[in-house]
């Protein structure tokens, strides 16, 4: 078989595809609280599939929640052959 390899790295960047509704939330103690945000690609933007995290920090705590979206490329015609 033959496979195609690709390689990718992570940067600790902001994502300016994802639009959260407010840069601060409050989560009261044994509590939950919904966040709002809104992914925005650029038309041009490449298929595949892109991931990345929403940060949530505070003085004594840090948590990582993963995103992940792919982005499709159109088929226009079926191919008969």
């Amino acid at each position: 078989m033959d496979y195609t390899i690709s390689a990718s790295y992570y940067q600790n960047d902001k994502w300016s595809m994802l639009w959260p509704e407010s840069e601060t939330i409050t989560v009261p103690p044994n509590d939950v609280s919904t966040v709002d945000v809104t992914l925005v690609t650029p038309i041009d933007l490449q298929t595949g599939v892109y991931q990345g995290f929403l940060n949530f920090q505070n003085d004594r705590h840090e948590v990582n929640a993963p995103v992940s979206f792919v982005i499709k490329e159109s088929i226009t015609e079926n191919d008969s052959t």
